[in-house]
């Protein structure tokens, strides 16, 4: 019985041993064969493993440019959630009148730092396009042109930025510039009358010479007064708080009416009456033509 057992144990050991040699060779070449060729096996689809690898480290994947999807291709969103919309802001400078938008979001500062310049021409917009424009500066005033360039401005009159808080918001609309809207601190505040040579404001207790802009609406207010010379300009009105032509209008004088006339390049002109006081109370017009 003990010969009968170890001859078991020693078939057991041959068939053992030939299961290793077949695992080895599996292993070594057939098994590795199947491994690096995933075309032997069954529902593989159509792509080699070439072509996976060259998809996974391709930065151009699904249509993007960038390493990250959608952050340098136009993407139409739809029905989506929006939780947070920021806009990226550069500052760019005024050069002849113009600039290059290459953001939503722009401050603008005057061309050589002066103290005022013009804005009439906006390009590398596309059509469908926002931009917020800012001044860079509350003392170098950036005045928006209507109608002169390429942009149209909603009142039909200039808008000049005369803080850094204000802005305005434009679209492109094909070859013009559009304003969608505004919002204009420097406007909706009474600011002293730049006076002409000879004219203060009149004291007494009375309300000096100021004005404001509402909109399209420009109003002027106080007692103004010529205490040298023969001077006819009581002040100049910047640009933006300017009318279309001229407008003329009766006022109370220290010799009983008179009148007074604005301009489209902003001279507020005593014409006739007193003029140890003048009143501005009833100047009112509108910027739009």
């Amino acid at each position: 019985m003990i010969q009968r057992a170890n001859s078991t144990l020693e078939q057991i050991s041959i068939e053992l041993g030939k299961l290793q040699q077949v695992v080895a060779a599996l292993q070594t070449q057939e098994f590795a064969t199947v491994i690096s060729n995933h075309g032997l096996l069954s529902n593989i689809g159509t792509n080699t493993h070439a072509q996976i690898d060259t998809h996974i480290t391709a930065t151009a994947a699904h249509g993007a440019t960038g390493a990250v999807v959608g952050t340098t291709n136009t993407q139409t969103l739809s029905g989506k959630t929006l939780a947070k919309l920021l806009f990226a802001r550069s500052d760019l400078t005024i050069s002849s009148g113009a600039i290059t938008a290459t953001s939503a979001y722009h401050r603008v500062d005057t061309q050589a730092a002066a103290a005022t310049d013009d804005l009439d021409t906006i390009s590398g917009m596309v059509t469908g396009q926002v931009l917020i424009v800012s001044s860079v500066a509350s003392a170098r005033d950036v005045t928006i042109k209507h109608a002169t360039g390429n942009l149209f401005l909603a009142d039909g009159a200039d808008c000049v930025l005369g803080d850094s808080r204000d802005h305005i918001i434009l679209i492109c609309t094909g070859t013009e510039i559009n304003e969608v809207s505004r919002s204009i601190n420097t406007a909706t505040i009474f600011t002293s009358l730049p006076y002409g040579t000879g004219w203060v404001d009149f004291g007494s207790g009375w309300e000096g010479g100021d004005y404001k802009r509402v909109g399209d609406i420009v109003m002027l207010r106080g007692m103004v007064a010529r205490t040298s010379g023969l001077g006819t300009t009581i002040a100049t009105l910047p640009a933006g708080f300017r009318p279309p032509d001229d407008v003329m209008f009766a006022t109370a004088t220290s010799d009983y009416y008179g009148s007074v006339t604005v301009g489209p390049a902003g001279i507020v002109k005593y014409e006739n009456g007193g003029t140890v006081w003048v009143s501005l109370s009833n100047v009112i017009f509108s910027t739009a033509t």
